[in-house]
């Protein structure tokens, strides 16, 4: 970023947000702690799911997260 003026994206740089919020807003577009919330699912459990993509989830958690978010079950990770 030589020569540039400091803008949105190096104001972004300077403080980087946590990959939490990154992936809040691109795969859920709501905060893992309000759908551990809605869904009474643990939020380590949401986290690993999202982040990592192993199936943390039991069948009937998948179910509730399935409908809670209104996807496909294909579109969940770990099916």
């Amino acid at each position: 970023m030589t020569g540039e003026k400091k803008g949105d994206l190096a104001m972004e740089m300077d403080v980087p947000e946590p990959l939490v919020l990154d992936l809040q807003r691109r795969a859920l577009g709501m905060p893992i702690t309000a759908l551990a919330r809605m869904t009474r699912i643990s939020y380590r459990r949401l986290w690993l799911t999202f982040v990592d993509g192993s199936d943390h989830l039991s069948h009937d958690e998948r179910k509730v997260l399935i409908a809670t978010l209104g996807l496909e079950d294909h579109e969940v990770a770990g099916k």
